[in-house]
């Protein structure tokens, strides 16, 4: 999932929170990779910074728990930052779709 947001202003730094669990017993190796992503775009579309977390199954549990990814400033004339959570599960698990 993604969301693009609007009036972002030039310097400032904005952070991207959620909350996550588990619902499935984590086992070894990783079942699942979850990437939460602030990717600032230019007005042609190519990225011109990113900050990233990435989350393993392993650190999540049947309990929710809170996760923040500090943005840096946005760069200069930027478009809206898509800010997004993807889901990688291990290779011969099906993607979510």
């Amino acid at each position: 999932m993604s969301r693009n947001v609007p009036d972002v202003l030039p310097g400032t730094a904005y952070e991207l929170t959620f909350w996550a669990r588990s619902i499935e017993v984590p086992r070894d190796p990783c079942d699942f990779t979850l990437v939460a992503q602030i990717l600032y775009l230019d007005a042609a579309g190519n990225p011109t910074g990113t900050v990233q977390q990435t989350i393993t199954s392993q650190q999540l549990n049947d309990t929710y728990r809170q996760f923040r990814v500090n943005g840096t400033p946005v760069p200069e004339a930027p478009s809206p930052p898509p800010s997004a959570l993807s889901l990688h599960p291990s290779p011969g698990i099906p993607a979510l779709h």
